[in-house]
């Protein structure tokens, strides 16, 4: 994770997570995400929808990284196909950005290393 100067932010990754609610819905394939706290725009190589998005815009993004998960609301800016197979390209923008940091795994458990 990378933030630029003024707050800015820059991210990619291989994988990523779309929501709907309390439902997965799909995946983005090896994507970008560039903006700022409450204005960003990600880009995704590929991405996957269920037909269970059923032509609903707004998504929630779950982005995995070593230190954490970040968690953002969007919607879809292109077109897309919602029917469980690989698609090419897509678009979601949005913003409030949430960073919720990983607990190490001696911090959750209570054990101590020495």
């Amino acid at each position: 994770m990378r933030f630029r100067d003024g707050g800015g932010v820059r991210l990619h990754g291989e994988i990523g997570e779309l929501w709907i609610g309390p439902t997965k819905v799909g995946l983005l394939y090896r994507w970008q995400l560039e903006g700022w706290e409450r204005d960003w725009r990600l880009d995704a190589e590929r991405y996957r929808l269920e037909p269970a998005a059923n032509g609903n815009r707004n998504v929630d993004l779950v982005l995995d990284f070593r230190i954490g998960e970040l968690r953002a609301s969007g919607s879809i800016w292109t077109d897309f196909v919602a029917d469980g197979t690989s698609h090419r390209a897509i678009v979601i923008k949005g913003g409030a950005l949430k960073l919720q940091r990983a607990v190490p795994a001696k911090e959750a458990t209570g054990a101590s290393h020495r």
